[in-house]
């Protein structure tokens, strides 16, 4: 029987839910294997089940639920940022044992790459980054394909890795120190001293040693089998966010250098021979952290704990959700992957229900609308949606659909609709439209 696939990725600047509506699908489906299909270690992606919480960064937000992941050749590994989340993961309890499978091709985002991009970010004109070098790692690799490192450099025995860890760093900081720096950039690099860049390729072997038995690397032979082997849907999860995209209309500095849409996961896909459909997924309102355009960046003050201010992102906004937009990327997205419909995921529906967001934006018609309840029975609009929402807002006598979701009647989509509120996934659900609207 061949087996199917539901690509999960952002229709904004990141930051929707992703991480959630993965959870919620695995569970759902019992699926067994999360992908990871871009992006890198700069995820930060929280899962709530029940009391235990935890950020993803490389494992897959399956993981809570018990799925393996697969690190595809699409996204970024770093070896020290996995080591520590695997820690954190042993620390609550979660079994990572065989849980973990790299591609051999995927690139190594490390230190070297970490280096030149926080040098950048101390300039006059930082990208508001997350300070992790992943915009570097995939320019180094293109420009100095020769020092660039990938997963199965990580097998290399100890002389030959610790060559190439050298190398990169030696590299990165000989690199910096030929640019114009003012005095914090002077600072930072400063701190790389002979000893200190010495004791750092010790470390790394050392914690290499450490995560080697918690990685698979599968060869082609072993990819296929561990696909073929899944019985059940496999969830292919998404980092960062569409509009972060270069090709769509963003200008640089503040772009992703990966492809935030799902075409990545698409390829994977058709590569397996996965029949697939794909959702995107967005918040009641925008966000964006860090720098970069967002219309009416501050005006809404929401509290988000997993969301602070830091030193290379900056502070994170909320703003009224720009539905226009969100069409405009669904229609390029359905367009440009030959898609017959996208699936909606709408997350944080409880922020309209405590009427924390009240208005929304089309920046066609340059109108700040209010987002409005409409109190119903099932039966009194057939056409649209059969939302069964009193069993999900606790209420036994009416649904409550906002007029956030009309909006999107423009589009094609296949009327499924993942509504999810809060912090845990317990409060998510899927509704399915009564026919097309």
């Amino acid at each position: 029987m061949q087996n199917t696939a539901k690509l999960i990725f952002d229709l904004g600047y990141g930051d929707a839910g992703k991480a959630k509506i993965c959870s919620y699908l695995t569970k759902e489906t019992n699926s067994k294997l999360t992908v990871r299909y871009n992006g890198g270690a700069q995820a930060a992606h929280t899962v709530v089940e029940g009391n235990l919480k935890h950020t993803f960064h490389q494992f897959g937000s399956g993981t809570l639920q018990g799925a393996r992941t697969f690190y595809s050749t699409f996204a970024l590994f770093n070896p020290v940022v996995f080591y520590h989340e695997l820690k954190e993961l042993q620390s609550k309890g979660v079994d990572v044992v065989d849980k973990f499978y790299l591609d051999p091709q995927c690139l190594l985002n490390t230190l070297a790459h970490q280096i030149i991009n926080r040098f950048q970010e101390l300039g006059s004109n930082p990208h508001g980054s997350c300070g992790l070098g992943i915009w570097e790692t995939i320019r180094l690799h293109k420009e100095w394909p020769l020092i660039s490192m990938k997963a199965f450099c990580l097998l290399h025995p100890k002389v030959l890795l610790m060559e190439q860890y050298e190398s990169q760093l030696r590299y990165a900081i000989s690199y910096v120190k030929g640019l114009p720096a003012n005095e914090k950039q002077k600072d930072y690099i400063s701190q790389f001293t002979p000893e200190v860049v010495l004791n750092e390729i010790k470390a790394f072997w050392k914690l290499v040693q450490e995560i080697r038995e918690y990685i698979t690397f599968p060869v082609q032979e072993g990819l296929e089998r561990l696909i073929r082997e899944q019985e059940t849907p496999i969830i292919f999860e998404g980092a960062q966010g569409y509009l972060l995209s270069d090709k769509f209309f963003e200008v640089t500095p503040h772009v992703s250098a990966t492809d935030c849409g799902p075409a990545n996961a698409i390829t994977l896909c058709k590569e397996w021979e996965l029949d697939y459909e794909v959702w995107g997924v967005t918040r009641t309102y925008a966000t964006r952290h860090g720098y970069g355009p967002l219309y009416g960046k501050g005006e809404l003050k929401i509290e988000e704990p997993d969301n602070p201010t830091n030193d290379w992102q900056s502070d994170f906004h909320c703003a009224p959700l720009d539905l226009s937009l969100v069409r405009s990327v669904i229609e390029e997205v359905r367009v440009d992957n030959n898609l017959p419909h996208i699936n909606l995921a709408l997350t944080h529906y409880d922020r309209i229900l405590k009427q924390e967001v009240k208005n929304y934006y089309d920046h066609y018609t340059h109108r700040i609308l209010p987002v409005k309840c409409i109190l119903q029975t099932p039966r009194q609009r057939p056409g649209h949606a059969e939302l069964e929402l009193f069993d999900y807002i606790g209420t036994d006598t009416i649904d409550i659909i906002p007029s956030i979701f009309f909006q999107f009647s423009k589009i094609p989509f296949s009327g499924k609709f993942i509504i999810s509120s809060g912090a845990d996934i317990s409060q998510t659900k899927t509704f399915e439209l009564v026919e097309t609207i």
